[in-house]
């Protein structure tokens, strides 16, 4: 039997630095949390993660 080995890769858009930024600084003055739902909905459109497989020969 063959064994599978995985490695993940987890990247960052260009904005996402700057779309969390704009949320602190717009809930910090206004003293309000912000909506977690549609922050994380943006979190996972900023976040590249890529599966790689590769398959291991038979162990000896």
């Amino acid at each position: 039997m063959a064994n599978m080995s995985f490695t993940y890769t987890v990247r960052r858009r260009w904005w996402l630095r700057y779309y969390m930024a704009a949320v602190v600084i717009g809930c910090w003055p206004a003293g309000k949390e912000p909506h977690e739902a549609r922050v994380l909905a943006w979190i996972r459109r900023g976040l590249i993660i890529r599966v790689r497989r590769r398959f291991v020969g038979p162990v000896a």
